[in-house]
């Protein structure tokens, strides 16, 4: 219960305390409010202040961008840009729009520092997100790039001319920087590119790159591992070193969603290849797995000129590839097939892969190589699954874990067909490999290793004969030890035998060896050195290490041939020790009269087998007596060395005498030759050395060599016969008298020499010179030489900086010695001037070359066929100079030539020229009796490598006589033009006998080569007679076309009539049932043709009569079927003619032709292949002669009906019966048949007289002689002939005489008168029945 105080009265304090109450209060509320007000005035302050900022910001910006979008600000920023890099950046317009984020630039241009653009595009267009760039992400809506290019050079120095150009440095890698991660703040919605260029070139590489055409749409975002690109390529190539491949095609297209990279296809194609994959990737960012594929066909010849590659390479390579997996264990399968080609210069048949790899097993499930009708097979495996049991990019547990399985089969296969062995090598091999194991590293591997194989019919190079070349071989790699076990190797009859160890811990070797081959001949003609022969043995052992190897052979040879050089027996043993020393403890040969015998050593090597700077040396000369011809059947000589050599290489100690007697070299003969010479103080002192041509002329060194290369050397010599110096007279018509007189010394790096070197009493084919002395003197690394013949001559060499001087001065210098000795006795003539040469060797088309001749004539029989007053041309740093060049002709011709200009760059030469033909004359004897004039104007501009020429040639009344084949061209005329395009010959044509010829056509020229050629000729009634072998006459019309070096002669040839009646030389005993096999070899390919070579012939060959052969082996008449084949320069005759009728002509009868045809089938020269059959009644046998061969070759074979011997047969065709005949015949009566048929033509061109005839006449025969008679006879002309008989019957020599004359074609009438006074007349009456 409360209870209430009494009250007090303090009533006045209790409204004093609820008055401050409320003061208080009213105190509180009113803070809270200032505070409220205060926070609220401050708030105000502070975003009036930011939105202040804000404006001023944006109104900063907004001025920056403004001020930027004027002409002064990009000018200023241009400056301060371009003053910061090495090249310049230039625009035509830029605007940047900070409200909507648009932006575009014009016409932008980045240069080098040499001004030349490197990058640049026609516009550029983007709009960005602002508010994506206030959230700080870059976010391009749309963004368009039309006609950029950028063109980067690669310099010398491997810089970039970009790099050069923005002077960017190349920063330090870090060596473990983490993977950065991928820019989330970046997005690209939409960008394109159009009409896009990008070119790469490296100048020192000659390589070059320009892609055009470029269109591109792209889009991506970081973020949300998004984007999309669509590429293409119109067009472009590349260029390595000349070789150009064009790209023909290029496309690119792929989508990226959440990773996953979907519609991979890629496309590239070029002239010739084309390749192509397609597919896709998950967990492209993460962990990518993959499920591709692909195909292709690569060129090789086209790969062959993106590589440069200097061997050739062609063919074609399909493949395909499929994949899928990831990429720790990925599955993939490749199959390849190459067509077949050329590789590396070898002839190589098709190839087929088929590989595989899955779960980390490798399968090689089939690689099959062909080559001529074998092959060869490589099948096997590789396990990685112990070596990556996680997979390939998880820890692995080494390579060593690693195994494998590998087998190579070969049966009859090509090595041809293997590349780099192309035209050296050949043989087919048989081969059987095996190698399996564990492991790479030596000290940890495992392996076997089984090689059997045979080359059959190996040879190595165009001379070789074949061989057997094998091997059989087992080795093996254990615990860190390789090992060779039952090794044997063959070559022919040689057999080389090895095994042994390495150990790779301590390096150490253990090798033997023994090689034995009883005859070298056919193993030595299995490498192409044919003509050796002998027995060779040899045997040893290797130890040691590879650094200090320890070395131990012999070897013994019996009757050693090596080609043309003869040997004999040979006997040597030699060693290596492990201090590098190497030794010769014996070396001997004996052959024939010849001994030699040598001993010696020298500390050679180092560690690591390096050579040693001055090793120790010792060498004896136990016995050195050689017979030259011995060794060597073409020289001749004996030679006498004796010495001993010790000391060191540079400090040598001891001696070498020589003497050698009746020395022949084969390109030159010495009487003797002898010298001394003593090593001591490092120096070689010879004294002297002589070498002795033919008594009283010697040549003689003194002096030393020293082992730091001076010396101090004089040569001298005795006047020498220069006819006695088989280099100098190569001819045979040199004289004269050679003498030197040589001082030297000093350094041979620096060779100081002076003397002289003179010839006196000097003919050339009988032309004598003046005497003339050469002054020689080397100094200072530079010879000069000065000396007077009937002119004054001077030069010089520098060998260090390769410059060259020679000058010639002539004063009314005598010609008639230099054109008497070039074969020109008819002419002579005098010349003054000078003619002076000087440059480098280096660039000796920079040389400069000045000719300037005041006077020349030659003059031949009294008349003048050239002179000049004028002769002036001079080059110098490919500047040619021609004042002016006139050369008088006769009395009526002339040839003036003037101009000039550079040589590589701009020439400027014209010439006028009428040329009397009669000049000729004097120099030709193929072709005589020169007429008319040849009238050339024109000029050459252009360069020295590729000239243009523009002149008219016309030929005016031309003619001349060709003896060998006794016709000559009369009236001949046209004209010939040359412009740079084309050479145009306007109706050239004239007489040829009683015929008529004429050419017509026009040929385009590029770069000095003919191109679209079309030539016509025509012939008509053209006779051609080669003496003493046959005449014809002809009609020919042919068209000339093509390109070179591929150029066509196509069209007809029409025998009109025609007559072979050479004489053959046979030997009808030699050639009876035998022939003479000759082997035609093909001709050499060369790659550079002459036109003609280049000119293929096909032209139909037709006769409108039949050809006629009348000669000592048949009277024929022939009809052809030909065609000429070949080329111009070898023309080539295919096809058949077939013999209508005739006869053969042997051993004094005439065979009728039964049936006869002539092949023309040699693919390398014309050259007939004879079949003929023919028979002849021969009293009561009909007797038949085949005869088949070449004319060279002729083959009879003899048959008869009824059979006789070939004895009867020879004895009935030549004397009228056989062995079983009334009358036995003698052997002196078949000789004088056999004088008479082969002796017969020779006697009667020796003699003059017509006919000879050997017979023996019997009872039977009419006429007043009996046994042998000889009758010559000789045509006084074409009707009248006399002959005269002599012959010896069993009781005395009796002659007669005759006379025949011949009233008509087919009446003869015959008086005959003997030295018994019997004297016969009688008629006879030939008619032929067809």
């Amino acid at each position: 219960m409360l209870r209430r105080r009494a009250p007090r009265n303090d009533s006045v304090n209790h409204d004093s305390s609820l008055n401050d109450f409320d003061t208080i209060k009213n105190e509180i509320n009113c803070s809270h409010n200032d505070i409220l007000y205060r926070i609220m005035k401050t708030l105000k302050q502070i975003l009036l202040a930011f939105s202040i900022a804000i404006a001023a910001a944006v109104v900063l910006a907004g001025n920056v961008i403004l001020l930027l979008n004027t002409d002064m600000a990009q000018e200023q920023v241009r400056r301060v840009i371009n003053a910061m890099l090495p090249g310049s950046i230039t625009w035509e317009y830029l605007s940047i729009s900070p409200l909507t984020g648009n932006v575009e630039i014009r016409k932008a241009v980045l240069a080098g520092e040499d001004r030349r653009a490197i990058a640049r595009f026609d516009r550029l267009t983007a709009r960005l997100s602002v508010p994506s760039a206030l959230r700080g992400k870059l976010d391009i809506i749309d963004a368009r790039l039309e006609r950029p290019e950028c063109l980067l050079e690669l310099d010398g120095d491997g810089k970039l001319n970009i790099v050069k150009a923005l002077g960017i440095k190349p920063k330090k890698k870090k060596p473990h920087s983490a993977p950065g991660r991928l820019p989330g703040f970046l997005m690209v919605r939409r960008c394109v590119l159009e009409r896009g260029r990008f070119g790469f070139a490296r100048p020192a590489g000659n390589f070059d790159l320009d892609i055009r055409d470029i269109m591109c749409t792209a889009g991506l975002d970081f973020a949300d591992e998004t984007g999309m690109i669509d590429l293409a390529v119109g067009s472009g190539c590349f260029t390595v070193k000349g070789r150009r491949t064009d790209l023909k095609h290029l496309a690119l297209e792929s989508a990226v969603r959440k990773g996953m990279a979907e519609r991979l296809r890629l496309r590239l194609r070029t002239t010739a290849s084309d390749i192509a994959v397609r597919g896709g990737i998950r967990e492209l960012f993460r962990d990518p797995a993959f499920d591709i594929g692909g195909e292709c066909s690569l060129s090789l010849s086209e790969l062959r000129d993106i590589m440069n590659a200097q061997r050739p390479l062609d063919g074609t390579v399909t493949a395909a590839l499929t994949g899928h997996g990831t990429v720790n264990n990925p599955s993939v399968t490749f199959s390849a097939r190459y067509s077949g080609g050329s590789i590396l210069g070898s002839v190589t048949g098709p190839i087929s892969t088929d590989l595989s790899m899955n779960d980390r097993v490798v399968s090689i499930n089939t690689l099959r190589a062909y080559s001529g009708a074998g092959y060869l097979d490589l099948r096997g495996f590789m396990d990685m699954r112990s070596a990556y049991p996680e997979g390939f990019i998880r820890p692995n547990r080494g390579n060593d874990r690693i195994s494998y399985n590998l087998n190579v089969t070969s049966r009859g296969f090509d090595i041809r067909g293997i590349p780099g062995i192309a035209g050296a090598a050949r043989g087919l091999l048989d081969a059987d490999c095996a190698l399996s194991g564990a492991g790479f590293s030596s000290g940890a591997a495992s392996a076997e290793l089984a090689v059997k194989g045979t080359i059959k019919g190996f040879s190595f190079g165009e001379k070789a004969e074949p061989t057997n070349l094998g091997l059989n071989a087992r080795a093996a790699l254990r615990d860190g030890i390789f090992q060779v076990r039952d090794s044997e190797a063959f070559l022919g009859n040689a057999r080389l035998r090895a095994a042994g160890s390495f150990t790779a811990a301590t390096k150490a070797l253990r090798v033997s060896f023994s090689l034995e081959s009883p005859d070298i001949a056919p193993e030595s003609a299995s490498l192409g050195l044919v003509g050796c022969s002998g027995k060779l043995r040899a045997g040893g052992s290797l130890s040691g290490t590879f650094r200090r190897p320890v070395i131990n052979a012999t070897l013994t040879g019996t009757a050693v041939r090596l080609r043309d050089i003869t040997l004999g027996d040979i006997t040597a043993h030699g060693s290596l020790d492990d201090t590098g020393t190497a030794s010769v403890d014996q070396f001997t040969v004996a052959n024939s009269e010849s001994r030699i015998s040598l001993t010696g050593g020298a500390a050679l090597f180092d560690e690591g087998l390096a050579v040693r700077r001055d090793p120790a040396v010792n060498l004896n000369i136990e016995q050195f007596t050689v017979k030259a011809g011995d060794f060597l059947p073409d020289y001749a000589g004996r030679i006498s060395l004796a010495g001993r050599v010790s000391g060191s290489a540079r400090k040598p100690a001891g001696f070498l005498v020589m003497t050698g007697t009746g020395i022949d070299l084969g390109f030159q003969k010495f009487q003797a030759c002898n010298f001394s010479i003593t090593f001591r103080d490092g120096k070689a002192l010879i004294d002297p050395l002589v070498l002795t041509v033919s008594p009283g002329e010697a040549v003689r060194c003194r002096g030393w060599i020293g082992t730091d290369l001076t010396y101090d050397l004089t040569l001298d010599s005795d006047p020498v016969s220069l006819a006695g110096i088989k280099a100098v007279d190569t001819t045979g018509g040199l004289q004269g008298l050679i003498r030197l007189d040589l001082k030297g010394s000093g350094s041979l790096r620096n060779p100081s020499l002076e003397g002289s070197v003179s010839v006196t009493r000097l003919a050339v084919n009988a032309a004598a010179f003046d005497d003339m002395i050469l002054n020689v003197a080397v100094r200072d690394r530079r010879i000069t030489v000065k000396g007077k013949l009937n002119f004054d001559l001077e030069g010089s060499y520098n060998f260090g900086s390769r410059r060259f001087m020679i000058a010639a001065l002539f004063n009314k210098t005598d010609l008639a010695p230099y054109l008497s000795a070039a074969g020109r006795k008819s002419l002579w003539g005098t010349v003054t001037g000078t003619i002076r040469a000087e440059g480098s060797a280096l660039a000796p088309d920079r040389a400069s070359l000045g000719i300037s001749l005041t006077q020349l004539e030659l003059i031949s029989a009294g008349e003048r066929l050239v002179t000049s007053s004028r002769f002036d041309a001079r080059a110098a740093g490919g500047v040619l100079v021609i004042p002016g060049i006139r050369l008088a002709l006769l009395d009526a011709g002339w040839i003036r030539i003037s101009g000039g200009g550079s040589i590589d760059n701009a020439l400027n030469i014209t010439m006028d020229s009428v040329i009397p033909l009669n000049l000729a004359n004097r120099f030709t004897n193929n072709l005589t009796n020169f007429k008319g004039t040849l009238t050339a104007r024109g000029g050459i501009t252009g360069t020295r490598f590729h000239p243009h020429i523009n002149a008219d040639v016309s030929l005016d009344n031309i003619g001349f006589s060709i003896p060998s084949i006794g016709n000559e061209v009369r009236e001949m005329n046209g004209k010939i033009s040359f412009t740079p395009e084309r050479i145009t010959l306007h109706d050239i044509g004239g007489l040829m006998g009683q015929g008529r010829f004429g050419i017509t056509g026009v040929t385009g020229v590029r770069g000095l080569k003919l191109h679209d050629i079309r030539v016509d000729a025509t012939a008509r009634n053209i006779a051609v007679e080669v003496p003493d072998t046959m005449q014809m006459t002809f009609n020919a019309d042919a068209r000339i076309s093509g390109n070179y070096p591929r150029i066509f002669v196509r069209g007809n040839f029409t025998l009109l009539d025609g007559t072979y009646y050479q004489d053959l030389v046979l030997r009808p005993l030699q050639d009876i049932g035998a022939i003479a096999g000759r082997r035609t070899k093909a001709p050499q390919d060369r790659t550079e043709k002459s036109l003609t070579e280049a000119m293929a012939m096909d032209v139909e060959v037709v006769s409108r009569r039949p050809f006629v052969v009348d000669n000592n082996i048949a009277s024929l008449k022939i009809t052809t079927d030909l065609r000429m084949v070949g080329t111009l320069a070898n023309p080539l005759l295919s096809g058949s003619a077939r013999v209508e009728s005739g006869v053969v002509h042997y051993l004094g009868r005439d065979f009728d032709i039964t049936r006869g045809k002539i092949d023309f089938i040699n693919p390398y020269r014309i050259e007939p292949v004879i079949s003929i059959n023919s028979n002849a009644r021969i009293q009561k046998w009909l007797v038949s002669i085949a005869v088949t061969g070449t004319p060279a070759a002729l083959r009879y074979d003899l048959s008869s009906s009824p059979v006789l011997d070939s004895n009867n047969i020879l004895s009935l065709i030549m004397l009228g019966k056989t062995t079983g005949g009334s009358m036995s015949y003698t052997p002196t009566d078949l000789l004088g048949q056999m004088i008479a048929f082969n002796y017969g033509g020779q006697i009667k061109k020796t003699t003059g007289i017509d006919s000879i005839e050997v017979k023996a006449q019997d009872s039977q025969n009419r006429g007043s002689f009996k046994g042998q008679v000889v009758t010559i006879g000789k045509n006084l002309d074409r009707r009248l002939s006399v002959y005269y008989s002599i012959g010896k019957d069993s009781r005395e020599i009796r002659t007669g005489s005759a006379v025949k004359y011949k009233l008509s074609d087919s009446v003869l009438l015959n008086l005959d008168y003997d030295s018994k006074g019997k004297v016969g007349i009688d008629m006879q009456y030939n008619k032929e029945f067809r």
